[in-house]
């Protein structure tokens, strides 16, 4: 639904039942999610509230069923979302809902979000959110 989202966005009540799908087997071939493929540098009041994905989404890397990836300086409160599709990447960073939060940097917190759908990929994936350092959680569940 959408590319990027950027300082200050809220996304909320969506729905997408569409394939999201990157043949490109190199790095722009990442950051691809259900959602929002990337959440970029930003403050304020970031958000991504009830979602929800069922469609397929595919790409090289860096791969989320609502969420591809978090940049650095970004922060967001991702909740109440779920994905029910097929997540897959041919290389490292897939999730259920969150494929790569770079250092941490939701800021926010990841909550009550659920993952139904599989989740395939070369190597670093996560039924919840693929790699994080420090990521706070609260209330998920994987099912499936």
């Amino acid at each position: 639904l959408v590319g990027m989202a950027h300082s200050g966005f809220a996304i909320s009540n969506s729905v997408s039942y569409g394939n999201v799908v990157c043949t490109t087997n190199s790095n722009s071939g990442s950051q691809v999610g259900g959602i929002v493929g990337l959440v970029q540098t930003g403050t304020g009041a970031n958000s991504v509230k009830k979602c929800s994905n069922y469609g397929k989404v595919s790409a090289y890397r860096w791969t989320g069923g609502v969420v591809g990836y978090v940049t650095a300086n970004a922060t967001a409160d991702i909740a109440g979302c779920a994905n029910y599709g097929i997540v897959s990447a041919t290389a490292n960073g897939v999730g259920g809902v969150v494929g790569f939060d770079e250092k941490s940097a939701i800021g926010g917190k990841l909550s009550d979000c659920t993952k139904f759908g599989r989740v395939d990929g070369g190597n670093n994936i996560g039924g919840e959110v693929d790699w994080a350092s420090a990521l706070v959680t609260d209330r998920w569940k994987i099912c499936g």
